[in-house]
């Protein structure tokens, strides 16, 4: 079942049981209602001060929940889904997921107990328990795996967006851990983002939703709307470029804190105002908001277009595709059934729900990819090149240029004849691609070639190819590889959408990752010769730079530090605004080292942060090596330099394991220090140390 589709409002034909259930739940509606509040704070208001006085609450939510339960029982999908996701809305502040789960499965089981006693004259007990435990699964079953946290920031626009959301993800068990703040809770005065950067640092997201205008959020949209019939084109756009300025303050401080995806919305003008909401014949808007909507996306759009990693939730697109602002703006539920309530869904919810649910595949299967494994034929283009003509795909290959400027990886990955490629076709070139594996053995024979090649887990891959058999042989013998089809409608959106991921960088450094994988296939060629180890080093002609970091340094410092997993002593992701600090800090030293040797120059690629703790102690707080830069031993002339530039009279190293850091575990015990506590290494001043390798000295 679709939770994202809320005409299936019918549903299937309940379980007998449940349907009996429901039935006896419908004739003792009041006593239903009657024994949620008289159970307190373990019933569904929690006692809350929210959830207002007796009558209120009776009235306007724990009827309408009544209502809902009835018709999940019933197995009617959006009665379901309000219904789950409405028994989270008094629960106390600051759980999350575990807690919140445990929390529900003591309480809901007491509660089935007693709605059994209260129907027992109808439904056997544990029938009523179990039906209830299975309806309630969703709420109290462990997650399965890690939940991937989503914090948004925004009023009742979320509600909608949050239930499906949240019943489609786990309907494919991908859990999801939803914390919404509203801007009744951020900020009573405008926009103060304390508590929304307290939140993310608390508990970092994986991506961020940030709605100021949607269903009239803040004040300053809300007069802009009320005041769009007397504005002149002019003053619109003005008061909108105000709005901007709003939003941009909002988004550079949630990028102070982090650097996960944020989903911004503009706003398509929902909700409807009483008399056009009752008027059928009347324009869903009047033509000054018109205007101001219409400023708004434009301005929107121009804003996502020039941040980085920020996708844009275009609701006026959206609702047009949806039906339109009517069907948007009519409730999800008929008022007849569930009557007005605290918690009013409408069929907007649902449909931008699926803007985010796109958003959170695009995460989820590319938040860590690097590499590209791309077929050629009818996935570049319609037809088999090597018949005769074909049909380019230019879109497509327009989105993987970009996808290789923001520094994804390439690999020409097609049964072919290398001659029969026709290049000056094509949008991508050659040197587009890091690998060229064209020709006629199994597919999954080269994607491990190139797997080995480029010194990538598997995990780091993504295969873009059109024929099922052969995703499915190379993903057989490859699991972690994620597979695409290119003709399946989502997956080139979702590419794009890769461009507003933090993997993918708009730097220097990103543009050239290409070549440098490259060169760095051919060094190892260089190092599986004969040789002995000093001979081959030294042939490689090398040299590093080291120095202490600088401004200009800062976008590939903080990538460096973001995307760096296995020679990482401690593995601290830290924003930009972290790093910045610590560049500034008196207390801190941030050292970086640039290498290159004969076959090119690889750049930035290791940093290492110190901190001046007092008594004359320097901790190594971090050492980071790109992996195109280990086996060089670079990590030795980073150690040394360091102490040469940091003189004190100890030195201590700090290791913290992880399961992919393994590479720079045994950094310290290499260099000389002493072991003094599980992760804790010391080196007094004056005790001999490795020295910078020979080759590094020529």
């Amino acid at each position: 079942m679709n939770d994202l589709d809320p005409a299936r409002s019918a549903g299937t034909r309940p379980e007998p049981m449940a349907a009996t259930l429901a039935d006896a739940l419908e004739e003792r509606a009041g006593e239903l209602v009657t024994l949620w509040w008289q159970m307190g704070a373990c019933g569904p208001t929690c006692q809350s001060d929210q959830a207002g006085d007796e009558d209120f609450s009776r009235q306007r939510y724990l009827y309408p929940l009544a209502r809902l339960l009835i018709g999940a029982l019933r197995n009617r999908s959006p009665h379901r889904v309000v219904y789950l996701d409405e028994r989270l809305r008094y629960l106390p502040p600051g759980l999350d997921l575990a807690e919140r789960t445990e929390f529900l499965s003591k309480r809901l089981a007491v509660e089935a107990e007693t709605i059994s006693d209260l129907v027992s004259g109808s439904v056997e007990p544990q029938a009523t328990c179990d039906l209830l435990a299975g309806l309630h699964r969703p709420l109290t079953a462990p997650p399965a795996g890690d939940p991937l946290r989503l914090l948004v920031i925004g009023d009742a626009i979320f509600t909608g967006i949050r239930a499906f959301l949240v019943a489609s993800e786990l309907a494919q068990d991908r859990p999801l851990d939803v914390e919404h703040l509203t801007w009744g809770v951020v900020s009573h005065t405008g926009l103060s983002m304390e508590h929304v950067t307290d939140a993310i640092t608390r508990r970092p997201p994986a991506a961020i939703g940030l709605s100021l205008f949607s269903f009239e959020a803040i004040a300053p949209y809300t007069r802009l709307l009320d005041q769009a019939h007397r504005l002149s084109p002019a003053q619109a756009q003005a008061a909108v470029a105000d709005l901007m300025r709003l939003l941009q303050r909002a988004i550079s401080s949630i990028r102070e804190v982090t650097d996960a995806p944020i989903l911004v919305h503009n706003a398509c003008g929902l909700p409807l105002d009483r008399l056009r909401r009752r008027i059928r014949w009347l324009p869903a808007q009047d033509r000054g908001r018109k205007r101001v909507i219409r400023e708004l996306a434009e301005q929107t759009a121009a804003l996502v277009a020039a941040s980085e990693n920020v996708i844009d939730v275009d609701e006026v697109s959206l609702a047009a595709a949806g039906g339109g602002l009517r069907s948007c703006a009519s409730p999800l539920l008929a008022p007849g059934d569930v009557p007005d309530a605290v918690f009013h869904p409408t069929r907007l919810g649902p449909v931008l729900a699926r803007r985010y649910a796109a958003a959170l595949t695009a995460v989820r299967t590319l938040g860590r990819a690097k590499a590209v494994l791309v077929d050629f034929d009818n996935t570049l283009w319609a037809g088999v090149m090597g018949e005769g003509a074909v049909v380019h795909n230019v879109g497509a290959q327009r989105i993987l240029k970009r996808l290789r400027e923001a520094g994804v990886l390439l690999v020409a990955l097609s049964k072919n004849n290398p001659g029969d490629i026709r290049w000056d076709e094509m949008e991508l070139s050659p040197d587009d691609f890091a690998l060229h594996k064209i020709g006629w053995q199994p597919k999954a024979d080269s994607a491990a070639q190139a797997i080995a090649e480029l010194d990538l887990s598997p995990g780091s891959f993504v295969l873009l190819d059109d024929n099922p058999a052969e995703r499915a042989m190379v993903t057989e013998a490859i699991p972690q590889i994620a597979a695409l089809d290119p003709a399946e409608p989502g997956t080139w959106p979702l590419l794009e959408m890769w461009l507003a991921l933090p993997s993918t960088q708009q730097t220097p450094e990103a543009r050239r990752r290409t070549g440098m994988y490259r060169e760095a296939a051919a060094r190892r060629q260089v190092l599986a010769g004969g040789r002995d180890f000093e001979q081959m080093m030294t042939s490689l002609h090398m040299s590093a730079d080291f120095r202490r970091a600088r401004k200009s340094d800062l976008d590939r410092l903080v990538e460096l530090i973001q995307r760096t997993s296995q020679f990482n002593t401690t593995t601290k992701r830290r924003s930009r605004s972290e790093v910045s600090a610590l560049m500034q800090s008196s207390r801190h030293g941030v050292y970086v080292a640039s290498f290159k040797d004969r076959f090119g120059d690889l750049g930035l690629v290791a940093a290492v942060i110190v901190e001046r703790a007092g008594d004359g102690v320097v901790v190594f707080d971090s050492v980071i090596m790109s992996c195109r830069a280990i086996g060089f031993c670079l990590e030795q002339l980073l150690v040394r330099r360091t102490l040469e530039a940091e003189p004190a009279r100890a030195y201590r190293g700090l290791i913290t394991p992880t399961e992919r850091n393994a590479p720079s575990a045994g950094l310290f015990r290499h260099m000389g220090f002493n072991e003094t506590s599980p992760g804790e290494w010391e080196l007094e001043s004056g005790a001999q140390v490795l020295d910078v390798p020979d080759w590094f000295k020529h």
